[in-house]
């Protein structure tokens, strides 16, 4: 090896040198090699966007407290999955709670042209506040 092409570090697993990266992906995050953690949340909830438009016959014809168990245990899940390592910007939370109110708009069958408020909309599923970002907020706490 060239004294020059050698790496910073060079760590030995079974006499094989591991590689040094500027740059790598855990938990659907881009980790940078000073340590800066680069959330996709949008990517994260477009996925979460395409599971829910795929079970359209689901949201056309079941209750709707089936629809918000259906919601809360396969939709919110992808959504947040990777969500420990997010650092949320004030952005970011405008985004989640967007996108859990077109979920909500969704389940009830409510076009994004009608105009409804988002609390009148929480009030007509029975709950006092949004749930995601306080799912989120939990998650990141353990």
């Amino acid at each position: 090896m060239d004294s020059d092409k050698s790496p910073a570090s060079s760590i030995l697993i079974d006499n094989e040198a591991l590689e040094n990266v500027t740059h790598f992906n855990y938990l659907g995050a881009n980790i940078e090699a000073d340590g800066k953690i680069i959330p996709d949340i949008r990517k994260r909830l477009a996925i979460a966007t395409s599971k829910l438009k795929s079970m359209m016959n689901i949201w056309k014809s079941q209750s709707t407290p089936l629809k918000m168990r259906i919601l809360k245990s396969c939709n919110f899940p992808v959504a947040t999955y990777g969500c420990e390592t997010w650092t949320l910007t004030k952005k970011d939370v405008e985004i989640i709670d967007a996108f859990e109110i077109k979920c909500y708009r969704k389940i009830l069958r409510i076009p994004w042209i009608a105009r409804r408020t988002d609390q009148n909309i929480l009030q007509e599923l029975g709950m006092k506040e949004r749930q995601l970002l306080k799912n989120i907020k939990q998650l990141k706490l353990k």
